[in-house]
């Protein structure tokens, strides 16, 4: 007994532990990660109302604020590895949205489309090229390159198109509408060629990001107007999935080794985080603040598999940014 005793004690001691996440949460009264990148860097939003501007988090800690002079809201929504921001900006005379980028030296430029109505930008990659869409009547989809060129696209046949995530070849990936007014996803290849999809028996499908590789990660809603998380490989081949004991799943980002993240409501209303392994497997997860609480919404995941969103376990009266650490 004595010897049986001594060998799973020197088992568990030889075991190594396994580390458990950590999270840092930043920000204050209603702050919103939206973005993190490969270094640590995490761009987001804070503030209410009408009066919304940027941040930077470094991955020191140090935190720096930002506002288009004029403008009511300056919205980030992606950014590169290379700390550039993405996103668009609010004029308080009312004149429509524009575009914007962010350099890491601070620098500042504005874009609009044309005589656009609004214009905005919701994603960058390593190559300073943009994705996002502008408005005339409908929308359009929007590549912005790095020298400032411009190009219009829409999805033949499409009503209306937006381009939500661009990958370091490219690609792009997002949404249109058909004629009959249904939501499918695309893919727009960096040499213009363009594949359409959608999961069986969706009513309507989001494109929320997408991977080195090509593969798609976003959700759709089925007939019954459900929310499920899918993902959809170069080959065309799409998988949907749902986190144990989800009644709404959202998968909003995927990382160049198709880990995605995202988050789920359960059946008491409660929010959770979620990653789904390249392999399928699914973890969920609670912000611990101090202790684990429901109330997470995630925008983001990088190549090392940290995450960014904002934890609200209120109900949107108390939102901190947080990041998840691997």
């Amino acid at each position: 007994m004595k010897m049986f005793l001594c060998a799973a004690l020197l088992t568990t001691l030889l075991t190594p532990a396994v580390a458990k996440p950590s999270y840092i949460l930043f920000g204050g009264d209603r702050a919103y990660g939206v973005a993190i990148n490969v270094s640590g860097t995490v761009a987001g939003l804070i503030g209410s109302g009408d009066e919304k501007h940027g941040f930077i988090r470094n991955s020191d800690g140090t935190t720096v604020h930002f506002a288009i002079t004029g403008a009511d809201e300056t919205v980030p929504f992606g950014m590169n590895n290379n700390g550039t921001i993405v996103g668009y900006w609010h004029l308080k005379n009312g004149l429509g949205d524009s575009g914007f980028v962010r350099t890491p030296d601070g620098t500042i430029t504005t874009f609009s489309y044309g005589g656009a109505e609004s214009t905005a930008g919701l994603a960058i990659n390593t190559k300073g090229e943009i994705a996002g869409f502008y408005v005339e009547s409908v929308e359009h989809g929007l590549i912005r390159r790095p020298n400032g060129d411009m190009i219009s696209f829409d999805v033949p046949g499409a009503t209306a198109t937006e381009a939500r995530a661009i990958n370091s070849s490219g690609d792009i990936a997002g949404d249109f509408w058909n004629d009959t007014g249904v939501g499918q996803g695309f893919v727009r290849v960096a040499d213009g060629d363009y594949a359409t999809f959608d999961p069986p028996d969706a009513s309507q499908t989001v494109s929320e990001a997408i991977a080195r590789d090509g593969s798609v990660a976003g959700y759709f809603f089925d007939s019954a107007n459900q929310p499920h998380g899918f993902v959809r490989f170069p080959s065309g081949v799409i998988t949907e999935f749902d986190p144990a004991g989800s009644v709404s799943t959202y998968a909003t980002s995927i990382n160049d080794h198709d880990t995605i993240a995202g988050q789920y409501k359960d059946g008491n209303g409660d929010w959770h985080g979620f990653i789904r392994g390249s392999g399928g497997s699914i973890k969920s997860f609670d912000v611990k603040a101090p202790k684990k609480t429901p109330g997470a919404y995630v925008a983001g995941i990088n190549d090392s598999g940290e995450i960014v969103g904002s934890f609200d376990p209120t109900g949107g009266k108390d939102s901190n940014a947080f990041i998840r650490l691997r």
